[in-house]
């Protein structure tokens, strides 16, 4: 299984998408139109990288979103603040991803369609589903898998690429292992130059990093994803990007 699954990309919650994609226009990471999800009350903005995307998400329509399971995590996800929030993977066969996860004994919702309305009225459509765990490491990834994998927001060539998104957990090797047995994956244990003791998953289109503490206040961010760092695409810079809880952007 481990070929058909990849990053497909970083959602962070905002509450006006616009302009936090504006931010980083400066950086030379481009924004793209995102659109409205209709039946969730949300829409959003995306920055396409090389290989995956970073999506700016926000509530458009609270009413809608509190009818909808996915508009309520969302509401609960800005209850904790704005900043990244959770994580997608994608798979080439969804079918296959869920009956792997079913034989591994761990339970999952969906899949569920999904469906955006693109500024120039076109859709774009996908299926999502949502496994249960790992306890302890923030909100559990989202699985993804695109009806037309050609219209999917990401594989620019000469944009960023994710270098890695780091993930906060209380016991990283338990959160890294449910991984590791979710989806057939391996990881390592490396010492991080910035959060120490940690272990890494790569993955198409960027690599996870499970840990416990350490730089960039990772020891008081609750569970999940708390950095998200870039390297500059075709001109090779050596500089990244860091997409954190305190403020979107930094140069480093």
């Amino acid at each position: 299984m481990t070929d058909s699954i990849a990053l497909d990309h970083i959602v962070a919650l905002v509450r006006d998408p616009a302009a936090a994609a504006e931010g980083l226009r400066a950086l030379g990471l481009e924004a793209a139109a995102g659109g409205r999800h209709a039946r969730w009350g949300t829409h959003n903005v995306l920055v396409p990288l090389s290989r995956a995307y970073l999506e700016f998400l926000g509530v458009e329509d609270e009413a809608i979103a509190r009818r909808s399971p996915f508009g309520l995590a969302v509401l609960a996800g800005f209850a904790r603040g704005e900043g990244l929030w959770r994580v997608a993977l994608r798979t080439s066969d969804m079918r296959a991803t869920l009956d792997g996860l079913r034989l591994r004994g761990i339970a999952c919702t969906g899949p569920t369609p999904g469906v955006r309305v693109r500024p120039d009225g076109t859709s774009l459509r996908w299926q999502l589903a949502f496994p249960r765990g790992p306890e302890d490491g923030g909100i559990p990834p989202m699985l993804i898998a695109w009806d037309d994998p050609g219209s999917a927001p990401h594989d620019r060539p000469d944009g960023a690429q994710v270098a890695e998104l780091a993930i906060r957990a209380r016991d990283p090797g338990r959160v890294a292992h449910w991984y590791e047995k979710a989806f057939a994956l391996s990881s390592e244990p490396i010492e991080h130059a910035r959060y120490g003791p940690a272990r890494r998953i790569a993955l198409a289109g960027g690599d996870l990093v499970f840990c416990a503490g350490g730089g960039d206040g990772a020891g008081q961010h609750p569970p999940g994803p708390f950095a998200l760092a870039l390297r500059a695409g075709a001109c090779g810079a050596a500089a990244e990007v860091r997409i954190g809880p305190a403020s979107f952007v930094r140069v480093t």
